[in-house]
């Protein structure tokens, strides 16, 4: 409802400059109404903008009767919208979701009693568990963005010798 409470005057003070303005307005309201209401606002505020575009920027004006032309704009608005909502709705739904995966799988990860280490495709460390911290003496502050064979370096147990780095067979392969 806030949403076309803005959107109305906005458009009604635009009038004079672009005849199709309400219709701009009335996409950023629905916009707005699915990114911060979800679905069913997006709908109430498409259903009530159509009405409320019909009656104040429509000919004949301060009226509810549709022409065929009328109608077909009209129509044309509430699917666009309808559409506009549900998509930026599900994009909002995703991203909390992804969000909270997120939160989930590293919560999961700083709690494994096994040293973790994550790079980047090119082998920069980019997350480091409490126990890798503490087995290689990096912060992950410190450790975040340097090679991994610098922050950990793996020694041959027999040789004593550096060994190759796991990660740089994982990036040259392919293969785990």
């Amino acid at each position: 409802l806030f949403m076309v409470g803005v959107a109305l005057p906005a458009s009604y003070a635009t009038l004079p400059l672009s005849r199709s303005s309400p219709w701009v307005f009335f996409f950023a309201a629905v916009i707005a109404a699915a990114w911060f209401g979800g679905r069913r606002s997006s709908f109430v505020a498409t259903a009530l903008l159509a009405v409320l575009g019909r009656y104040f920027f429509m000919s004949p004006l301060f009226s509810f009767s549709l022409s065929r032309d009328n109608f077909v704009l009209l129509l044309v608005f509430v699917c666009v919208s309808l559409f506009i909502g549900y998509i930026v709705a599900a994009r909002r739904r995703a991203e909390d979701h992804e969000r909270e995966e997120r939160r989930r799988f590293e919560a999961t990860v700083r709690s494994i009693g096994d040293a973790v280490i994550a790079t980047d495709a090119t082998g920069r460390v980019t997350f480091m568990n409490d126990v890798a911290q503490d087995l290689t003496g990096w912060n992950l502050s410190e450790a975040r963005g340097r090679p991994l064979d610098e922050v950990f370096v793996i020694v041959n147990e027999s040789t004593r010798q550096a060994a190759p780095s796991p990660v740089e067979a994982v990036l040259k392969t392919g293969m785990i």
